[in-house]
């Protein structure tokens, strides 16, 4: 078993995961997290402003370039096989926790 969290990009990551699942043919599933795009912005204005974050992350020096990304509120799947998920994070109490747990149990063990 395996867990990655990042903001992976279709056209930059997928092809190493292809390479993978081709190889260990793993039973996928992804969780895509989205919120509007203005809460996005105030999140990571705030992780910034109070270093909430590692140094190592660079959110000063990128928070410009992230503009237009967190603005959208949302990122694509990986072109991968398998369980795609859709969390809206806009209203973190509004999660579902138990409900996405269950779906991607349900899913990874059934192969």
């Amino acid at each position: 078993s395996c867990i990655v969290d990042a903001n992976f990009s279709p056209d930059s990551h997928s092809k190493p995961f292809q390479e993978i699942y081709q190889h260990y043919h793993p039973n996928l599933a992804q969780i895509r997290c989205i919120a509007d795009g203005n809460e996005l912005i105030h999140r990571f204005e705030q992780r910034t402003h109070h270093q909430l974050r590692h140094p190592g992350h660079l959110d000063t020096l990128l928070i410009k370039e992230l503009y237009p990304q967190l603005a959208t509120g949302t990122i694509n799947f990986l072109n991968l096989p398998g369980l795609k998920l859709t969390v809206d994070t806009t209203v973190p109490t509004s999660i579902e926790v138990n409900e996405i747990m269950q779906l991607v149990k349900n899913h990874l063990s059934h192969k």
